[in-house]
């Protein structure tokens, strides 16, 4: 999951001009996404990353995740995550959307999360 605030890296980019920064993040690939330099000179950043140095720093350590309106397939990939590093779950306040039916979607993946880990059998979902 990357993260990203803006549709795309334009304001973010190191090269503005460039066709990578200019496309949607959405329709971009994991390898198109990690070769788009940021003015930081860093790659964008992935979510997994981010909680990972969350945890670094100490169990206060807690971020806002935020579901873009309309990106359906970020609430699958969320809980997948937490499925496969429940640790990560330690370092989110909350996960958040203005969408409704992500939110709804996610509540569902999280109960199945919630069931395997509980039940110490990871199973795929249904």
């Amino acid at each position: 999951i990357i993260l990203a605030h803006d549709e795309n890296f334009a304001r973010l980019g190191m090269d503005p001009t460039s066709p990578l920064c200019n496309r949607t993040v959405r329709d971009l690939t994991f390898k198109e996404l990690m070769s788009c330099p940021l003015k930081s000179g860093a790659r964008p950043p992935l979510l997994f990353d981010v909680l990972r140095s969350a945890a670094a720093i100490g169990d206060h350590a807690k971020m806002i995740v935020e579901i873009k309106a309309g990106n359906t397939e970020a609430g699958p990939a969320l809980a997948r995550m937490f499925l496969r590093h429940p640790n990560l779950m330690d370092h989110v306040a909350v996960v958040m959307s203005f969408d409704a039916f992500i939110m709804h979607n996610f509540r569902r993946e999280m109960a199945y999360v919630y069931e395997q880990l509980h039940t110490n059998q990871v199973l795929p979902p249904p």
